[in-house]
């Protein structure tokens, strides 16, 4: 029913699908465990710079930051996902905005930089190519697409979809 990622030393990796510049979309059922106040890395195509990073901060908040080769430019919701609470988390680049948003809660934008390509892999669960921020908790379902931010009707689909099978309300 879900892929528990424990925090210390777990991840999933992919040597290819990453590396877009194009737009990008990422939803995940989750449930944040362990203590509060730890960066937890979702997702991560990046390199130097460059590349997107799915994250929650050290508030409990989500970050998408998207990289132009020099610096991030990151945005992160003003709402928070608490230790031990199950939602649905969403981060996209629909090729003017990077947005993320938790659940039914606000949608937070700023405005997209020109986005320089990640590596060609990409992991879930911890920093690409580095040993940092492990997520701590559960992943009901991921989906993820490389180059597309999909639209408000198809975004709003696959949470539904995601909350369904994390047996959700």
């Amino acid at each position: 029913a879900y892929h528990r990622l424990d925090g210390v030393d777990d991840s999933r990796a992919s040597a290819t699908g990453g590396g877009g510049t194009a737009g990008f979309f990422l939803s995940q059922a989750i449930t944040v465990l362990g203590g509060a106040g730890t960066a937890r890395t979702l997702f991560s195509d990046a390199g130097t710079n460059t590349g997107y990073i799915v994250r929650l901060n050290t508030s409990n908040q989500l970050e998408l930051a998207a990289g132009n080769g020099v610096a991030y430019t990151t945005i992160a919701t003003a709402g928070t996902l608490a230790v031990n609470t199950t939602d649905v988390v969403q981060a996209w680049d629909d090729g003017t905005n990077l947005n993320v948003k938790i659940g039914n809660g606000a949608t937070a934008s700023v405005a997209r930089p020109v986005v320089s390509a990640g590596t060609a892999g990409y992991t879930m669960g911890q920093d690409n190519g580095a040993s940092t921020r492990y997520f701590n908790g559960r992943i009901y379902s991921t989906i993820y697409r490389k180059d597309s931010g999909l639209t408000q009707v198809q975004r709003e689909a696959v949470a539904l979809y995601q909350r369904q099978k994390a047996k959700m309300p």
